[in-house]
């Protein structure tokens, strides 16, 4: 039966080509699906860790606060990209 892609989704008649492009598809899907995990878990901690008591708009401190907090965690990810990038060499 075809697929959403008209391709008929039987990978023993695809070609490499293919069930490579797949893979790279499939790869990008986990990578999307990891980012918005990185974002979610961050925005949680970074506003449980400056909002001391949520109302209609942020104060200044708190403000100040999660951009720290955010300039923080794209740090640390920073070094963790290029460690595992040095490791993987």
């Amino acid at each position: 039966t075809p697929l959403d892609d008209g391709t008929s989704g039987d990978f023993h008649a695809g070609s490499a080509t293919q069930v490579d492009q797949l893979k790279g598809q499939i790869r990008s899907e986990v990578d999307a699906q990891q980012v918005q995990a990185l974002i979610s878990t961050m925005n949680k901690k970074c506003f449980k860790a400056c909002v001391t008591s949520p109302s209609s708009s942020l104060s200044s401190s708190e403000t100040a606060c999660i951009e720290r907090c955010v300039e923080r965690y794209r740090e640390a990810l920073r070094e963790v990209s290029q460690a595992l990038v040095h490791a993987a060499k």
